[in-house]
């Protein structure tokens, strides 16, 4: 599977998590055969995903297209589903659904993302760590999607969480394990931050980290070929 389609299905699932929970759902992403319940073992079948509200139970799965000829195991495996009391197949193909996909961003000229670096630096020697910090932030962000889209064209180049950012960094070969292991730990104290934790302190070796990262990562753009 090609990363941009699993992390559209990623999104996707995560966006169907919200809204089985705010009904009272216990949502589950790849169950494991412990959590299946008896019938989906003995089909040797694991979902994208289920969902369970006491005696009701939701079977998941997103695809990116609708296949040009129905498919006959898909219908085979929702009759099967129905058979059980109380279950359901969710079937989700996310080209009949453009509001499953988060929305499509502008593309940003390389340019325009390192003066957004330099403006975070310029925050930073002010003074202003938890602005720079969130600056600094949305420009490695901006540096991965432009970056991965000058090497993939047929990524489109649409809203992540920075969680999803970072896998794809690390799928295309930007940044190392240690490197995406770090950024995480960074991402915690950028999302206390922009929820309203003004305690949480900013080191410089934080922001020199995110600094790095964007410089590598803009090092990766594949210049445009000439049309």
């Amino acid at each position: 599977m090609e990363p941009s389609t699993l992390a559209l299905e990623q999104m996707a699932l995560d966006r169907l998590r919200q809204s089985y929970e705010e009904r009272g759902y216990a949502f589950l992403r790849e169950p494991s055969s412990t959590f299946l319940p008896a019938f989906l073992r003995d089909l040797r079948y694991r979902p994208d995903a289920i969902a369970v509200k006491g005696d009701e139970g939701v079977v998941i799965e997103v695809k990116l297209k609708r296949p040009d000829v129905p498919s006959q195991r898909l219908a085979d495996l929702a009759d099967k589903i129905r058979a059980q009391k109380g279950w359901h197949l969710h079937l989700l193909f996310l080209s009949d659904d453009p509001e499953a996909l988060p929305p499509t961003l502008p593309e940003m000229p390389a340019a325009s993302i390192r003066d957004q670096a330099r403006e975070a630096q310029q925050l930073w020697v002010a003074g202003h760590r938890r602005a720079a910090l969130l600056l600094s932030w949305a420009t490695l962000e901006a540096a991965i999607r432009t970056t991965i889209r000058s090497l993939d064209e047929s990524v489109a180049i649409r809203m992540l969480t920075g969680r999803q950012a970072l896998g794809l960094a690390g799928t295309y070969g930007l940044i190392e394990l240690d490197l995406e292991r770090q950024l995480n730990e960074i991402m915690a104290t950028r999302n206390a931050v922009a929820h309203g934790d003004f305690n949480r302190v900013v080191s410089e070796a934080d922001f020199t980290t995110l600094s790095t990262a964007i410089d590598q990562i803009l090092a990766e753009i594949r210049p445009t070929k000439p049309h």
